[in-house]
Formats: structure tokens, sequence, C-alpha cells
């Protein structure tokens, strides 16, 4: 599947940490900032932190959305580094590879940006670290 910026993002319904049931139309009026990371990947967890903070500074918008989907990962080692790491925003488990597949997933972390009408805005979206992702999110956000 190719996919390219300004089409629809691919879709995918995973599964939550909570048992809840998600897909990207459940996010459509939302940017949506998505982290591919695994428990295994050393720089996935070492970026948490900044997802973190990056996530909080937008906590009070309702126009964005904050979600990590684990890729090339088993459930239990997730689910152990989810209890170590805590983090408070939407996590999602790829069990069949679909979201590695089709979101080209070679390299993680890897992080992308889809706009409110559920169309790729970056398929290799600034870290969570940099001033580039905030802007980016920002003016996302400010669009109508």
């Amino acid at each position: 599947m190719h996919v390219q910026i300004g089409k629809p993002a691919p879709a995918f319904t995973l599964p939550s940490d909570r048992g809840k049931v998600f897909n990207v139309a459940d996010f459509k009026g939302k940017v949506i900032y998505i982290d591919l990371w695994a428990s295994w990947c050393g720089p996935c967890r070492q970026e948490m932190p900044a997802y973190k903070k990056l996530s909080d500074k937008f906590k009070a918008n309702p126009q964005v959305a904050f979600v990590s989907i684990a890729v090339h990962d088993g459930e239990k080692e997730w689910r152990n580094a989810l209890k170590e790491e805590k983090p408070d925003w939407l996590q999602l488990y790829d069990k069949d590879g679909t979201v590695a597949q089709s979101y080209i997933a070679y390299a993680i972390p890897k992080y992308i940006l889809i706009d409110k009408e559920g169309k790729m805005l970056s398929f290799d979206a600034p870290g969570p670290g940099s001033a580039q992702a905030e802007q980016l999110i920002s003016e996302a956000i400010a669009k109508p």
C-alpha cells in the first residue's frame, strides 16, 4: 500500500491497553501525533519523557490526540513496558503488524502526523523533543 502526503491515512483498528478498540475514524476532527515504538527499543523508551511533555502541553486542547502504537512487539513485553513507563496518553497494540506495514515502520521510533480530516501530514514527523514537532502540531490545529 503506497500512501502519500495529503491522502487519507491508512486505516487501523487496534486494541488499547485498557481493552477498548480504536480506529482512525475515532479521531476525525483531531490532529493525531502518532508514536510507533516497541518495548525492546531503547531510543523509543528514551523519547517517552519528551512525548509526555509534548502531550501535556496540548492536554487541554480537544483538537489534538496523542497516540502511541506498539509495533513489532510481544503483548506481554508491551504491557510490562507500560507498567514501567506509566504513560498517560492512549496506548494501542499492533498485534497483526497492520500499522507497522501500512505506516512503513522499518525503523522506530517513528512519528506520524495526521490532519483533522484524517489525511497524512507527515510520515516522518519530528520527534517529540524538537521544537518543530510542537510547531507542526500547532499549525495543523490552526488550519480550519
